[in-house]
């Protein structure tokens, strides 16, 4: 019985991770846009060599 309950609770514990990484995957989906521009302020602010080198 005690391994029967492990087994599901296995499985349970897959289906919740996936659905866990479905729901942040959406998530990250809705949130795109607006991340990826401020990612790439930061990158470019961050990046002094790359900033640098097309200054001069």
């Amino acid at each position: 019985c005690g391994l029967a309950n492990e087994e599901l609770a296995e499985k349970e514990r897959r289906r919740m991770k996936d659905c866990f990484e479905r729901y942040r995957r959406k998530r990250a989906m809705r949130r795109a846009p607006k991340d990826r521009h401020h990612e790439a302020d930061w990158e470019n602010t961050s990046g002094s060599d790359n900033t640098d080198t097309e200054g001069s």
